[in-house]
């Protein structure tokens, strides 16, 4: 049983909830913790016995096997062993000695978060190698790997491309877009809400008719303020308000707001205002950062905003690394 007052036991707890995959030993202040390896760009392996040269982007995790001694963190740095079968014997010594001199760094308290943390960086990078020669067994396991790695993240991207697909096709129904072409954002939220309209406002009268010996007064009454009450709604709801530039428009007729009470234009938006429209809703992918309207002409769906050259997904508008292919 571990000392809860401990500060191992603390920093140990704190690794198992951060690192769901995190390992304790029991009754021991030891485990190990796996981090994945996906890089940002692909790694060269080679096998000169087969004159062989293949990039792989997914490899294999990571495997971090550390102990708390006694004296840790006051005294003592952690002990600390990698794992990885695919990576050469001095990067992992290099790797392996880190973890005292970042203990050293930190002023001799808990490290063990820091140092993950600086692996999980250095692993996105290759750690540092650019390529790396290895056998002929090694290069196909790492091979085999890469393409099952790589199948299983495209399997998880297309079923959230679908999530997204039917959430997008659910709000499209009731979404009002922001009429000027340059923009094209979807109004949104509840900071513009729609106007209480009263019934002075909309210019209702109530008079009580006593002349009127067959007809109720206040059944009247209450006709008339149930009807403009409905005729205030349908009035108010042409009120649009888009968030991100407080741009205020009618809903119906897509001009500049106009007051309640005056009539939308009939001639609205003409025909070739109205088609581009429909074909930048149904034709482009929306930048996340900008929200531009960006089309695809041809190659995958990999693309770049025109505006602010963020790199995202044409389906769903995901944001990509800028190396991803």
């Amino acid at each position: 049983m571990l000392d809860s007052s401990d500060e191992r036991a603390e920093e140990l707890e704190s690794l198992q909830a951060i690192y769901g995959d995190c390992m304790v030993a029991n009754n021991t202040y030891s485990g190990h913790v796996k981090i994945s390896v996906k890089l940002q760009r692909a790694l060269e392996f080679i096998c000169s016995a087969q004159n062989q040269r293949d990039e792989v982007a997914y490899l294999p995790p990571v495997r971090i096997i550390f102990e708390l001694p006694n004296s840790y963190p006051n005294t003592a740095a952690p002990l600390v062993t990698l794992n990885a079968s695919w990576l050469p014997t001095e990067v992992v010594h290099q790797l392996e000695t880190k973890s005292s001199s970042t203990w050293k760094e930190y002023g001799r308290t808990q490290v063990m978060y820091a140092y993950i943390s600086y692996l999980e960086e250095l692993a996105e990078q290759a750690f540092g190698m650019h390529s790396l020669e290895v056998s002929d067994d090694l290069l196909k396991h790492l091979l085999v790997y890469n393409k099952e790695a790589a199948q299983k993240m495209f399997r998880q991207f297309q079923r959230y491309v679908n999530l997204k697909r039917k959430k997008k096709l659910k709000s499209e129904a009731s979404t009002i877009w922001c009429p000027r072409k340059w923009y094209q954002g979807a109004v949104k939220g509840n900071k513009y809400p729609m106007p209480d309209v009263s019934l002075d406002e909309m210019g209702v009268m109530f008079e009580s008719d006593a002349n009127t010996p067959h007809h109720d007064s206040k059944a009247i009454t209450d006709d008339a303020e149930d009807e403009a009450t409905k005729d205030a709604k349908i009035l108010s709801t042409r009120l649009q308000v888009y968030e991100d530039c407080s741009y205020a428009f009618c809903h119906l007729c897509k001009r500049t707001w106009h007051g309640n009470f005056v009539e939308c234009r009939s001639d609205g938006i003409d025909r070739e205002e109205a088609a581009s429209l429909t074909f930048i809703q149904q034709n482009t992918a929306r930048c996340p950062t900008c929200v531009t309207p960006v089309q695809k002409i041809q190659g995958c769906n990999h693309i770049t905003c025109t505006q602010c050259q963020t790199h995202f997904c044409n389906l769903c508008s995901a944001f990509l690394y800028r190396h991803n292919p």
